[in-house]
This record gives structure tokens, sequence and C-alpha cells, in this order.
């Protein structure tokens, strides 16, 4: 009965460039034309989940160590650009400067907040512990 819906069965040559020695079959169904059946994945057993699992995680750590490095290096630019800037003598100007690029911004963000009829965020303050001390 299975013959029936057969219309012909094509033996390609045997490949080996792989190093497993693969052969293809196509089978032409009538009406269908070659089908190629859908491929079958089969489940996954605890210990290839184990082993998935554990390359994940310290995919994910070696990830997070990067980041953290990354972090670190910007942190001490960071730090030798504001130590440059307080050996400058002007320090006091350039927080100045800063505070009030700040608080440009905000109230910007506040005007488009408004007219695009939105709760507009707090109004910028500076802090009282942001004040200059030196």
């Amino acid at each position: 009965m299975v013959n029936s819906f057969i219309e012909k069965i094509v033996v390609h040559e045997a490949d080996k460039s792989t190093g497993i020695r693969e052969r293809r079959v196509d089978v032409h169904l009538n009406f269908v034309g070659n089908f190629i059946p859908p491929s079958i994945e089969a489940p996954l057993t605890e210990r290839e989940i184990v082993k998935l699992q554990i390359k994940a995680e310290e995919e994910a750590k070696i990830a997070l160590e990067k980041r953290e490095l990354q972090l670190k290096k910007q942190r001490e630019k960071n730090r030798k650009y504001r130590d440059k800037e307080k050996a400058s003598g002007n320090y006091e100007e350039i927080l100045a400067m800063r505070r009030a690029k700040y608080a440009e911004k905000q109230n910007e963000k506040i005007a488009v907040a408004i007219a695009e009829g939105k709760t507009p965020p707090r109004k910028y303050t500076p802090q009282k512990k942001y004040q200059n001390t030196i």
C-alpha cells in the first residue's frame, strides 16, 4: 500500500568528507514531490542538562568578571581625572559649571514633560552634601 504513494526514490552517492560516511536518500511522493521529514531531536538527558547549566553559569561568571574589570578601570580613570581637576586650582568653577549644566538639563526635561502633558520629574535642587566645602 505504501508503494502506491511513492513516485520514485533517488539514492545519492556516499559522502565521507566529514569523516562519517553519509548517504542522502530522496523520496518523491505522488502529489507531494520530494518529501523531507522534519528533524527529530532527542530529548536531553539529565547529564546534558546539567552540563548546559554549568556552561551557562560559567559564561555568566566570566561576563560578570569582565564587566567588573571594565568598571574598575573606568573608576580608576574617573578618579585620576577628578584628582587632576582638583589639582588645577579652578575646581570650584568646574563644579559650579557642572551643577548649572545639570540644572539646565533638568529644567528642559520638566518643560518637555509639561508640554507633553506628563507628570514632570522633581525639580533639581542641589543637596547640602554637594555644596563646596573646600
